[in-house]
């Protein structure tokens, strides 16, 4: 090993257990960041968690992760992370911690400059309200999402959007209104 060729060069057998020493130290200190997984890593692992069922997994990896994104700065993926733990949120019936998480998501993603990103999330966000009961704070947050995702010229933007206000026509019990967003 290079480390043991290095140490057989030291003058003298008090150095060398010094040295030895300082080194395991110095091994130990920065292994815990290797031990941490990457936060891509737990973007993927909290995605398969999420596909198994696994809600409080995906949402533990997914909190992690956009702990990792917001330590590198990097406000898009943690703004994808925040999305995804909302996902994780909703799907465990905390309809509340999930809005809270798409609002500091849609902050970043309006930091970041990610039009694409902030339209997803506005709609996100109208579909939260129309869990919590909020149709109308639903329908003003799904008409700024299909006018955000018109002006980008997104069809599978505007399509997601339109869906939505499909779920929205449903519980307000307009059918008509519904079918017409679904077709």
């Amino acid at each position: 090993m290079k480390i043991q060729r290095i140490v057989r060069t030291l003058p003298s057998h008090a150095y060398k257990g010094n040295m030895i020493s300082a080194l395991v130290i110095a091994l130990i200190s920065i292994l815990p960041l290797y031990a941490q997984a990457s936060p891509t890593h737990l973007m993927a692992q909290g995605w398969q968690a999420f596909q198994q069922g696994a809600f409080v997994r995906a949402a533990s990896h997914w909190e992690q992760a956009a702990q990792s994104y917001a330590k590198l700065g990097d406000a898009r993926a943690q703004s994808l992370a925040l999305t995804q733990l909302s996902q994780a949120y909703q799907a465990l019936g905390h309809d509340n911690k999930a809005l809270v998480s798409l609002v500091q998501s849609l902050d970043l993603a309006q930091q970041a400059k990610d039009q694409k990103q902030v339209v997803s999330v506005l709609g996100y966000i109208g579909n939260v309200h129309i869990a919590l009961g909020n149709l109308q704070d639903a329908s003003t947050w799904l008409q700024r999402g299909l006018k955000a995702a018109e002006a980008l010229e997104d069809k599978m933007l505007m399509a997601n959007i339109t869906h939505y206000l499909g779920n929205l026509s449903s519980a307000q019990k307009k059918p008509a209104d519904a079918l017409h967003h679904y077709r």
